[in-house]
C-alpha cells in the first residue's frame, strides 16, 4: 500500500492494524488491545519487535508488567526506563521462543543488523542508543564499544529465558536502583499502591528514545492511583502527588531515605537547618545537607530499596580492604616514600628557634648565673617549629561516576592520610555525593583521630556530585575549626586536597533568581563555574587547595579551571606517592 497525499491517516491506520495482528498472532490470543506497538523508521509495522511484544504477552503475566510499566511512567525519565525494560524483555522472549521457532533467530539477526546500520549513521549516540547498539551487536556475536559501566548495565539487562515475571520485575528494580538511583512504586496486586519518589542517577549522558515503540494508550489507573494523561499532566488523583512534592514533605522523605542509606546525622535537626540557611543559598537554593559518620540507624533499613543500597555499601567496603591487601607491598612502599618526602620537606622548610635550658651548648657569657643566681639555664639548644601549624583536609568525590575506581580512590586516600599522620600532621577525611538534592558529607576521621585512618575504606560511590555545594560545606567546616582554640583551631596554615574527576553534575536543578523564571541544569560549564567560584572562596580564606585528578583526559580542562595549576593527574599506581608528594611539598614550601 503506497503512502500518498491525503492518505497518511489511512496508511497509519493500516500499519497499526497490521501491528496488532502480528502481536495477537505471536500472543496466540485476540482478547486484548496491546499497550505497545513497534514501527520502523518509515512507519511500517515491524515484524520482529511486534512478535516480541506478542510473545511477551504469552510468556509473562502482563498484568504485573503493566503495573511495572505504569510505575516507570511516573519517573521524569520514564520513557527511557520503559525502553530499557523492553530491551531486557526482548532478550528473555528470544531465549524462550528460539527452541520452538527456528525462524525467530533469522528475524532477530535481520533486526540487529538494521539496528547496527542505523547506529553507524548516527555516531553521536545518547545513552539508550549506546545500550541498544551494544545489545544487538551482542546478538550478532560482535563486541560492543560501550564503557565498562555501560557493559555492566547491559549485562544486568540481558534477561534470560529461565526468568519468570516476578524475576524480571525484581531484576529491573535492582538494576534501576544500582545504576540510576530510582525505584518504581510497584506493589503486588491486592496491596495498597503507594508512589515512592526515590533518588535517581541517570548517568552523564543525555538521551532521547528511538526504539520505534509506540505506546498505544496510558495504562488504566487503579482507583486512587493517578496516572499521567497524554499531555503529560497529572490526571485525577494528582493532588496526592502535588502534596508529596511540597518542600517540607519532600525534604522529610529524602532525608529519611538518605539516613537509612548512609547513616544517622551527626548534628541535630536545628543545627542542620542553621547550616542549610547559611550554605544552601544562591545556586544551591532548595538543596539539603546531611552530615554523617556512616552509623546506620538500625540492623535493617525500613525501606527495601535502602536495604539494597546498604548491602551494596557493605560489599564495597570489603572490596576496598581486599584490594588494599592484594597490593599491600606497593601500598606500604608508597606510604614509606610519601612519609619520607614529607619529613624531609618539614626539615627543609621549618624554622629553628634557640631555646635556653639546662642542657645543650654552654653559653660562657651566662655561666655566672649558675653560681650567683642558681639559674641552671645557661645552655642553649636549637628546636624546630612543630608542624602543628599545618592541618590537611581530604575531600573525596563519592558520586557514581567513581564506581569503576572505588577501590583505587579508597587506597589513595588512605595512603595520603596515613603518610600525613606518620608526620604528625592533623588530617580530616570526608566524602561527598548528592541524592535527590541532598548533598551527603560522610566523615571518616577527624583531626584528632589518627587511629581511624582505616575508616577511609568505608568509602562507597553512589549518586550525583554537586561539587560547588560540597566545596562550600568543606570551607564552612574549615572556617569553623579555625575559630576553635587548641592545636588544630590555631593552625596557621591549612591545605585542602580534593580527589575528584572534576565533572560536577546533579539532578537538583538551579532555581531561578528572584523575579526570574526557568530552572537550569546543574551540569557542564555552569556547574564547573560554580565549583570554580567555591574553590576560589576557600583560597581567599587563606586555605591552599589542590586536586588529585581521578577522571579522564576529557575532564582535565575542567579540573584546571576549578583548581588552577594545583592539579596532579595519576597515570600509574607506582607514581602515586611521588606525584602527590611533589604537589604537597610545593604547597608546604609556599606556606
Amino acid at each position: 500500500m503506497e503512502k500518498g497525499a491525503g492518505s497518511a491517516a489511512a496508511y497509519e491506520e493500516y500499519e497499526r492494524r497490521r501491528a496488532e495482528n502480528i502481536i495477537w498472532n505471536a500472543a496466540g490470543r485476540y482478547d486484548f488491545r496491546p499497550g505497545y506497538e513497534a514501527f520502523d523508521e518509515n512507519g511500517r509495522a515491524d515484524l520482529y519487535f511486534n512478535t516480541v511484544i506478542g510473545a511477551a504477552y504469552r510468556h509473562y503475566d502482563f498484568d504485573k508488567l503493566d503495573r511495572l510499566f505504569q510505575s516507570l511512567r511516573w519517573e521524569p525519565d520514564g520513557e527511557f526506563y520503559e525502553n530499557l525494560l523492553w530491551l531486557g524483555l526482548e532478550n528473555g522472549v528470544y531465549e524462550k521462543e528460539r527452541p520452538a521457532r527456528p525462524v525467530f533467530q533469522e528475524l532477530r539477526r535481520a533486526y540487529a543488523a538494521r539496528a547496527e546500520e542505523q547506529a553507524g549513521a548516527a555516531p553521536d549516540q545518547d545513552l539508550f542508543e549506546t545500550l541498544r547498539t551494544a545489545h544487538f551487536r551482542r546478538a550478532l556475536g560482535k563486541e560492543g564499544k560501550e564503557s565498562r559501566r555501560e557493559s555492566r548495565l547491559l549485562d544486568a539487562l540481558e534477561f534470560d529465558g529461565e526468568m519468570d515475571t516476578d524475576a524480571v520485575i525484581e531484576r529491573m528494580r535492582r538494576l534501576l536502583l544500582e545504576f540510576f538511583w530510582t525505584s518504581p512504586g510497584y506493589e503486588e496486586e491486592g496491596k495498597k499502591k503507594v508512589r515512592r519518589r526515590l533518588p535517581r542517577f541517570p548517568g552523564r549522558k543525555k538521551f532521547s528514545v528511538r526504539l520505534s515503540l509506540r505506546r498505544v494508550r496510558p495504562m488504566e489507573a487503579d482507583e486512587g492511583n493517578p496516572v499521567r494523561n497524554g499531555d503529560g499532566k497529572a490526571g485525577e488523583g494528582a493532588s496526592a502527588l502535588q502534596m508529596l512534592f511540597h518542600r517540607e514533605l519532600r525534604e522529610a522523605q529524602v532525608k529519611a531515605f538518605v539516613e537509612d542509606c548512609f547513616g544517622k546525622s551527626i548534628y541535630s535537626p536545628e543545627t542542620v537547618r542553621e547550616i542549610e540557611n547559611r550554605l544552601c543559598t544562591g545556586t544551591h537554593r532548595g538543596c539539603f545537607l546531611h552530615f554523617t559518620r556512616g552509623e546506620l540507624p538500625g540492623a535493617q533499613a525500613a525501606d527495601r530499596a535502602a536495604q539494597v543500597q546498604r548491602e551494596q555499601v557493605l560489599r564495597q567496603r570489603k572490596k576496598n580492604r581486599a584490594y588494599y591487601m592484594e597490593h599491600l607491598a606497593e601500598n606500604r612502599m608508597s606510604i614509606g616514600r610519601l612519609t619520607a618526602k614529607l619529613k624531609n620537606s618539614m626539615l627543609l622548610y621549618m624554622e629553628y628557634d634557640q631555646i635556653r635550658g639546662r642542657s645543650g651548648s654552654l653559653q660562657s657569657d651566662r655561666a655566672w648565673r649558675l653560681e650567683c643566681l642558681s639559674d641552671g639555664r645557661v645552655f642553649i639548644r636549637n628546636e624546630q617549629d612543630e608542624i602543628g601549624n599545618l592541618t590537611v583536609d581530604i575531600l573525596l568525590d563519592a558520586s557514581a561516576s567513581q564506581k569503576e575506581c572505588q577501590e583505587q580512590v579508597a587506597a589513595q586516600a588512605y595512603i595520603i592520610a596515613e603518610s600525613l599522620t606518620r608526620c604528625g600532621i592533623p588530617v580530616k577525611v570526608y566524602a561527598f555525593s548528592s541524592v535527590s538534592g541532598c548533598t551527603v558529607l560522610h566523615l571518616f576521621r577527624d583531626y584528632g583521630e589518627p587511629e581511624k585512618n582505616e575508616a577511609v575504606f568505608d568509602y562507597t560511590a553512589a549518586g550525583w556530585n554537586r561539587d560547588g555545594l560540597a566545596l562550600r560545606a568543606a570551607g564552612d567546616w574549615i572556617a569553623a575549626e579555625a575559630k576553635r582554640g587548641g592545636r588544630t583551631g590555631g593552625a596557621a596554615y591549612r591545605l585542602l586536597i580534593v580527589l575528584s574527576d572534576a565533572s560536577p553534575c546533579d539532578d537538583q536543578r538551579i532555581a531561578p533568581e528572584k523575579g526570574g523564571f526557568g530552572y537550569r541544569g546543574y551540569e557542564g560549564e555552569r556547574a564547573v563555574q560554580d565549583a570554580c567560584g567555591e574553590a576560589g572562596r576557600i583560597r581567599r580564606m587563606g586555605v591552599r587547595v589542590m586536586c588529585v585528578f581521578t577522571g579522564t583526559g576529557r575532564d582535565l580542562p575542567a579540573a584546571r579551571k576549578i583548581y588552577g595549576n594545583e592539579v596532579v593527574q595519576i597515570r600509574s599506581a607506582d607514581r602515586f606517592a611521588d606525584r602527590v608528594g611533589e604537589m604537597i611539598l610545593s604547597q608546604i614550601g609556599s606556606l
